[in-house]
């Protein structure tokens, strides 16, 4: 992997608006599908779709922007984007709380 481009990115993720970067952590990061993004959030699939597309599009801008970015959102707060996601993941396995022992039993691993 390329440190410096996930360095870029993780930086340019600080500069979504929160809602939107929310949607971008779970569905692309984390790999969550538009109805787990939609049951976690409390949204539509339909608002995950859009939202995600809105995430794609500001991010591609950021990063072929000129402007060097920094690790300040534009709150003037520090962004940490693994405390984002461990957040997020969290929030997700909060609205599947039979996620885990689902797989479990996918894997063959449960008693």
């Amino acid at each position: 992997r390329n440190h410096d481009a996930d360095g870029a990115i993780e930086k340019a993720v600080s500069y979504l608006p929160e809602g939107i970067r929310k949607i971008w952590i779970l569905y692309d990061y984390l790999g969550c599908q538009h109805d787990e993004v939609a049951r976690t959030l409390g949204r539509s699939e339909g608002y995950s779709k859009s939202q995600l597309h809105k995430a794609r599009r500001k991010l591609r801008e950021l990063l072929n922007s000129k402007q060097k970015l920094s690790q300040q959102n534009d709150n003037g707060k520090r962004f940490d984007f693994h405390e984002a996601a461990a957040y997020l993941h969290q929030e997700f396995l909060n609205a599947y709380p039979d996620l885990t022992k689902l797989r479990s039993l996918n894997s063959g691993t449960a008693k």
